[in-house]
């Protein structure tokens, strides 16, 4: 701003794909449990989510990601939000992957264990008013990092 540029910054909600950080620990939500759920497939044991489920996130696809970011280089300057605009369950999200990956009864909820943060989502008014919209639909998205996980992971 100090010398008249043009810049972007941008906010994102939970983003997730191939490539992504793997990781139970210290990864985020989805493919955090990608992970489980694959290490609980090849064991033969259940996969183990903390809470109950019911805090709620946006979820966007790494595929529109890249394309949001795209079209905010072009089309946006300042502070950008960034999200599908749909806000989901991680029970949601825990249901859809256990679908995919047919494991719908060996999910193991631990209400010992926090939700995190109840409730996340984002003011998309910036990417909306350029017509943006996600092309991926969460489970095309999920469908796509299983894919990806279960024949790219490594040990």
């Amino acid at each position: 701003e100090s010398y008249g540029m043009e810049w972007a910054y941008v906010v994102s909600c939970n983003l997730f794909g191939p490539r992504d950080k793997f990781d139970t620990e210290f990864g985020h939500v989805v493919p955090s449990l990608i992970k489980k759920f694959y290490d609980a497939k090849l064991s033969g044991e259940k996969v183990v989510v903390w809470g109950n489920g019911s805090a709620k996130r946006d979820f966007m696809y790494v595929n529109d990601t890249a394309r949001v970011a795209l079209a905010i280089m072009r089309d946006i300057s300042g502070s950008t939000n960034i999200g599908s605009g749909v806000v989901y369950s991680i029970r949601d999200i825990v249901d859809m992957i256990a679908e995919i990956v047919n494991m719908k009864d060996q999910v193991v909820w631990d209400e010992t264990k926090p939700n995190g943060q109840d409730y996340r989502a984002y003011d998309l008014t910036k990417i909306n008013s350029i017509g943006f919209s996600c092309e991926h639909s969460i489970r095309q998205g999920l469908e796509e990092t299983w894919a990806w996980y279960a024949t790219n992971v490594q040990g």
